[in-house]
């Protein structure tokens, strides 16, 4: 159907043919377009992707940082000599050691860091020798995870919703394991690590600048809980379960995932993640679609439909100039031929320009009036031969009465006719007497 419309308007006339022209003209522009969108938005993706690949592993290592300061400080504290030896002593069976293993703690240990909301040394059977929080004492945590992982080395975790760095005691005598020290760190400084506030806390002018408004980087723990807080959805309580793509892929394969996926409302988002396999963390990356992809996809789209409109209008444009210079002057002499073939030889093409066009209309409007006037003196030659066709009638007639060819017109008396028989049929005219002769002059 298609091959059939297509010669149909090649045989057709020249504003068909301009239609299927700009047809054509058209197609390459569009293909271009759709294909020039869909490999931008591509692009688009990918890129997004990658920056938000960059970001994730940007803040992996300050986490990775923020976990190697605990770890540097429970091993400080673990090896100082005061702390070996007053445990020593509490492990020998003396009571007094342990106010002042408290005292240290609280005075020399405990303003190291800010992020260390408890400092507590425990025994070998798990229990608080000494804790610079008093209510701590006495407390056996011989089946916890921090006396456990560290009595054999120096071990970072989560439990309960607090991290705690622990680190074995070795004995100052005899080097033997005498205890653990564990250092319990709040999750706030890691909050405001990956949220980036911690930037803005120490002075940071720009700390959110070129950050998208809908931007969340959070940590989630092993069973799929969140470790921080979301920075711009605070009614997002922490320790809320999230079971997304990227979380479980850590969890299951500890891998790492980029790419479009729903978050834990439903909503699509486009994302990162980085997957810590000791600790069994989740860090997540991830930005709204609407916010990140859908803007720059609308002002891609929006300018090529201005690039296409564009290539529509000079196409439109030299269609309208080829139909006013080239189709309406050959429709105009087409139709002059038309009426010059129906007798009217006094029309004229209209000329309009000095191209081949117009040079065509001149020398038709040459043809037309040399037809005319070829008419015109074809007319007059038919009408004189009518005359004299009409007079050779009357002379032959009045030769066959015997009159004087030369004077028939100036003596119609002498031969006896009626005058009034000139210019007549020569049937009406009356037959001569018998015996007469017909005589036909040579013209």
């Amino acid at each position: 159907m298609l091959r059939s419309t297509i010669t149909s308007l090649l045989r057709g006339s020249l504003l068909g043919k301009a239609v299927l022209a700009v047809t054509l003209a058209l197609l390459p522009p569009l293909v271009s377009y759709f294909f020039s969108f869909h490999s931008s938005e591509n692009y688009l993706r990918s890129n997004i992707q990658s920056n938000l690949a960059v970001i994730a592993e940007s803040y992996e290592a300050q986490v990775y940082q923020f976990l190697n300061r605990c770890r540097t400080h429970a091993a400080d504290f673990a090896t100082d000599p005061v702390v070996r030896s007053l445990l020593t002593d509490v492990a020998d069976g003396a009571p007094a050691p342990r106010q002042a293993l408290n005292r240290h703690l609280v005075s020399y240990k405990l303003p190291v860091d800010r992020s260390i909301r408890e400092i507590r040394v425990l025994t070998l059977d798990g229990k608080v020798a000494a804790s610079t929080d008093p209510s701590r004492a006495g407390r056996t945590y011989a089946d916890q995870p921090e006396f456990t992982a560290g009595r054999r080395e120096l071990h970072v975790g989560e439990e309960g919703g607090n991290l705690y760095a622990a680190a074995p005691i070795s004995s100052s005598r005899t080097g033997n394991i005498i205890g653990v020290l564990v250092n319990v760190i709040s999750l706030q400084d890691l909050n405001n690590i990956v949220t980036g506030q911690y930037g803005r806390l120490l002075g940071a002018l720009s700390w959110d600048k070129g950050r998208p408004a809908t931007l969340e980087i959070y940590l989630v723990n092993r069973d799929g809980r969140m470790l921080t807080r979301f920075l711009h959805q605070p009614d997002v309580v922490a320790n809320q379960g999230i079971r997304t793509a990227p979380v479980d892929r850590c969890l299951a394969d500890r891998d790492e995932f980029t790419g479009i996926y729903e978050n834990h409302q439903g909503e699509e988002v486009v994302g990162a993640s980085m997957c810590f396999p000791a600790l069994q963390w989740t860090l997540l990356v991830e930005a709204d679609t609407a916010d990140v992809l859908m803007p720059p996809l609308r002002k891609m789209r929006r300018n090529m439909l201005f690039a296409a409109v564009a290539v529509f209008g000079v196409l439109a444009g030299l269609f309208l100039l080829y139909f006013r210079t080239v189709v309406r002057p050959l429709r105009a002499l087409t139709e002059a031929s038309r009426r010059i073939a129906g007798g009217d030889y006094a029309v004229t093409a209209p000329i309009g320009s000095t191209d081949e066009i117009g040079t065509l209309a001149v020398a038709f409007n040459e043809m037309a009036r040399d037809i005319k006037g070829r008419t015109e003196l074809v007319r007059a030659s038919e009408e004189r031969l009518r005359k004299i066709l009409n007079n050779t009638s009357e002379i032959i007639y009045k030769a066959s009465l015997g009159a004087d060819p030369l004077a028939v017109r100036s003596s119609s008396s002498a031969s006896g006719a009626n005058p009034s028989q000139a210019g007549t049929p020569a049937s009406s005219w009356p037959i001569p007497a018998s015996g007469a002769a017909w005589c036909i002059p040579m013209i």
